[in-house]
C-alpha cells in the first residue's frame, strides 16, 4: 500500500522587517569583525615597535660588551708585557 506524502512547493517569504533585521544583524557582525581586525593591526604595530626597541637596545649592549672585552684584553696585555 503505497503512502502518499504532501510536498510544500511554497517558499519561505521574508517580510520587509525581517530583512532589515537581518541587514542589521549583518551589518553589526562586519562592524565588529573591521574592528577586531583594526585592534589586532594596532597590537601587531604597537609590538613590531617594541620588538625594534628591544633590539636596539640590544645592539648598544652587546657595543658595550665588545669595548669591555677590548678594555679588558687591552689591560691582560700591559699586565704582561
Amino acid at each position: 500500500c503505497a503512502t502518499m506524502v504532501r510536498v510544500s512547493r511554497e517558499r519561505v517569504r521574508l517580510e520587509p522587517f525581517d530583512w532589515v533585521g537581518l541587514l542589521s544583524l549583518a551589518l553589526t557582525v562586519l562592524m565588529l569583525v573591521g574592528a577586531t581586525l583594526h585592534k589586532v593591526h594596532d597590537i601587531a604595530v604597537t609590538e613590531r615597535g617594541r620588538q625594534a626597541r628591544i633590539d636596539a637596545e640590544l645592539r648598544h649592549v652587546k657595543e658595550q660588551i665588545d669595548l669591555l672585552q677590548q678594555d679588558v684584553r687591552l689591560l691582560l696585555g700591559r699586565g704582561h708585557g
